[in-house]
């Protein structure tokens, strides 16, 4: 298939921002789908893959976060991967708007910019505005959607699985 065509330059929307707001309907279908009464996943990876789609590096860096994570909280707490998961998927979650933002740009001054600007002048480095915004949004969601899983690893020192139901 090529190359798709960009949107009218009278359109009031532009690329970028329809991108972001294809990636929200993903990550919000998947968490609240119709299928099974508006209640679906933790939005996580769904959100892994809008952001490849949209930064693919900042996906990348935050990937990498994800497995030092998950690595070091196995060793750390002697659980086994599936109890770490869940955690490592929050901390992941926080890493990655200041991922993002350090991806994008260098230096507080210029991350701050980036939120407060709606060009996307950072060559391909998914460095909008609404970009921004939605990696926070993710993160903010992702945290949310596991209170409990964050509770249940705090309060059950053996292995973070008590009243998980297989």
């Amino acid at each position: 298939m090529g190359a798709h065509a960009p949107l009218p330059s009278n359109s009031p929307v532009s690329n970028e921002l329809l991108s972001v707001i294809c990636a929200a309907g993903a990550v919000l279908g998947h968490v609240f789908t119709v299928f099974f009464d508006f209640e679906g996943g933790k939005a996580v990876s769904t959100s892994v893959g809008v952001v490849m789609a949209l930064s693919f590096m900042c996906a990348m860096k935050t990937m990498v976060w994800f497995i030092a994570t998950l690595l070091l909280l196995k060793v750390s707490t002697g659980r086994g991967y599936s109890a770490c998961i869940g955690m490592c998927s929050v901390s992941g979650a926080l890493a990655l708007p200041i991922i993002h933002l350090r991806v994008v740009e260098d230096g507080p001054a210029a991350a701050i910019a980036v939120l407060t600007t709606s060009q996307a002048s950072r060559g391909g480095a998914g460095g909008s505005a609404s970009v921004a915004w939605f990696v926070l949004g993710i993160a903010l969601m992702v945290v949310v959607r596991h209170v409990p899983n964050i509770r249940q690893f705090l309060n059950d020192p053996k292995d973070g699985s008590a009243g998980k139901k297989n």
